[in-house]
Parts: structure tokens; C-alpha cells; sequence
């Protein structure tokens, strides 16, 4: 129980270790360089889908399914950004407002963290300690970049 409890923190804590940079760049970061900070970000995050999640997924599936279930993912993606009311980012020339958005990103990253705290607690529930180690890894790695691109 204590081993599932330190790689839940640690895995919590990379969120936050990704946004201390932004503590002492966060004046000085111009719009443009913001939105670079932001597309290297999402880059990041690409890569580690395409670099292990879609080499398992063949591993596990065949190339068919692996097609269909990322076809319906971008379909209901598409269809939610769609038809969800959602807020865009208003450039004025004070630049980007963000108060208005703080309590939206919380909602959104707090809801993002229940599935990922599921399959921590799950990895670990399958009585090898190595794979809970690996998930809590994992996420802790994937987090660090999300909590950059929040941060910002």
C-alpha cells in the first residue's frame, strides 16, 4: 500500500515539477514565444503517443483495429469540438486573458487525472510491482510536459 501511495504522489508531483520553469520565465515570455512553448509542448505529448502507445497497441491488436479506434477517436473528438460550447483564447492588447479560463483548465486537468489515478491504482493492483512502477513512470513523465503547457 505505501508502494502504491509514493508512485501516486510522484506520479501527482511531475505536474507540478513541469510548471516551475514557467515561475521564472513567466514575465518575460513573449505571445510568440508562448505559442512555441506551447506547440513544443503538444509535440512532446504526440510523441509519447506515437512512440509507445501505438507500437503496444499493435503488439496487443492487429493494424485493423489499431485503425478503427483511432478513426473513432478523432470522429468523436471532431464532433465534440463541434458541438460542446467551449471558450477560445481572446487576443487583446493586453494579450491573452486567462482569468476567465482558471477555473476551466482546473475542471479539465481534474477530470484528466481520474482515469490516469485508476490506472496507477490498477497497475499496482495487479500484484506486479513493476508494471504499477512503470505506469506511475510513465504518467509522471507525460505529466511534466502537461503541467508546462498549463502553467503557461
Amino acid at each position: 500500500m505505501k508502494q502504491v501511495f509514493i508512485g501516486s504522489i510522484l506520479s501527482a508531483l511531475s505536474t507540478g515539477l513541469g510548471a516551475i520553469p514557467i515561475l521564472f520565465l513567466a514575465k518575460s515570455i513573449t505571445h510568440r514565444w508562448r505559442d512555441i512553448l506551447l506547440a513544443f509542448s503538444a509535440g512532446i505529448m504526440m510523441a509519447a503517443s506515437m512512440m509507445s502507445l501505438i507500437p503496444e497497441a499493435l503488439q496487443a491488436g492487429s493494424f485493423f483495429t489499431l485503425t478503427i479506434g483511432l478513426f473513432f477517436g478523432v470522429l468523436i473528438l471532431t464532433i465534440l469540438e463541434m458541438t460542446v460550447p467551449h471558450i477560445d483564447l481572446e487576443h487583446t492588447k493586453k494579450g491573452i486573458q486567462f482569468d476567465e479560463k482558471a477555473m476551466l483548465i482546473i475542471a479539465a486537468i481534474t477530470l484528466h487525472n481520474i482515469p490516469e489515478g485508476l490506472s496507477v491504482g490498477g497497475s499496482y493492483a495487479s500484484n506486479v510491482s513493476e508494471t504499477g512502477n512503470l505506469i506511475a513512470l510513465a504518467i509522471g513523465l507525460q505529466n511534466a510536459p502537461e503541467g508546462f503547457l498549463v502553467a503557461l
